[in-house]
């Protein structure tokens, strides 16, 4: 009986490998048939469009040198944001004085004078009177947003002449004149920011902050003609030069956790609306 032969080294190896791709293919194709993991909701959210839309205007009653002034009127303002923002959001103004977007239904009132205007849009009620000179408004530790607007060629240069004694080294001259003139004290305008702050310079005539909780700077010295003062939570802002004099256009923002995300939006129109007429970072050498 012829015994048969025992296959070649070759065909054993070729067996094994033919045997291996099989398991191969078998795997791949039940990974292949696994569903897709569910797309990040955060990224998604992270993606959301900006979009072309508007914002209700809200006019806000202000007091000052001529008298209490109503609330202006004016038609839903032009907007560049998010839906989720656009929703949550509002332009807030003063008939002589400045605006500001701010969260809907929050509160708003104004002072001005020769010296400029301070609008202020809190979560809590709130009269032009509890922001006059002297008076101790209640909300100043809490959430708000002030914007505000200082004459250089008034008694609002001094307010100029801090800010920029603080953060804008390329218009010192301006801060030391103002010094020059003996009414106020040299030590009133110290040179540099705030030990606290954050930084963030973007041009000669605009720079932005933030001020710790707790913290004196930018956006709380009261000093400064401000009215939001230290409290439990940090703020944000800009300060920016406009014109040849300069003028100072201010924001501060406190928002509370669930609408912190609207800081962004808030600081980036004020500074559209407000550094169309700022020089160029060139302008100054």
């Amino acid at each position: 009986m012829r015994r048969q032969s025992r296959p070649s080294g070759w065909a054993r190896a070729t067996r094994r490998s033919t045997g291996l791709l099989v398991i191969a293919l078998v795997t791949g194709l039940s990974a292949c048939a696994k569903p897709a993991p569910a797309p990040d909701s955060s990224a998604s959210a992270a993606a959301a469009p900006v979009i072309s839309t508007t914002i209700p205007f809200v006019g806000c009653a202000a007091d000052g040198q001529e008298g209490p002034q109503a609330a202006p009127s004016g038609a839903p303002q032009a907007a560049q944001m998010t839906a989720a923002a656009a929703v949550q959001l509002a332009y807030y103004e003063m008939a002589s004085g400045p605006g500001v977007i701010g969260p809907r239904g929050w509160s708003c009132g104004g002072v001005y004078g020769s010296n400029g205007a301070t609008l202020v849009v809190a979560a809590q009620p709130l009269q032009p009177s509890d922001l006059a000179a002297g008076a101790s408004w209640s909300g100043a530790k809490g959430d708000a947003i002030e914007a505000r607007v200082a004459s250089g060629d008034t008694s609002g240069r001094f307010e100029v002449a801090h800010v920029i004694a603080r953060v804008f080294p390329a218009h010192q001259a301006f801060a030391q004149g103002v010094i020059n003139e003996g009414i106020e004290p040299a030590s009133n305008f110290p040179s540099g920011p705030y030990a606290s702050d954050k930084i963030t310079t973007k041009s000669n005539e605009v720079v932005e902050f933030q001020t710790p909780a707790g913290a004196v700077g930018l956006g709380t010295d009261t000093n400064l003609n401000e009215r939001m003062a230290p409290g439990a939570d940090a703020v944000s802002g800009a300060v920016i030069l406009t014109g040849p004099t300069p003028d100072l256009s201010a924001v501060t923002v406190r928002l509370p956790a669930n609408l912190l995300s609207l800081a962004g939006d808030i600081v980036q129109r004020f500074e559209q609306d407000n550094r169309s007429a700022a020089s160029s970072p060139s302008s100054v050498p």
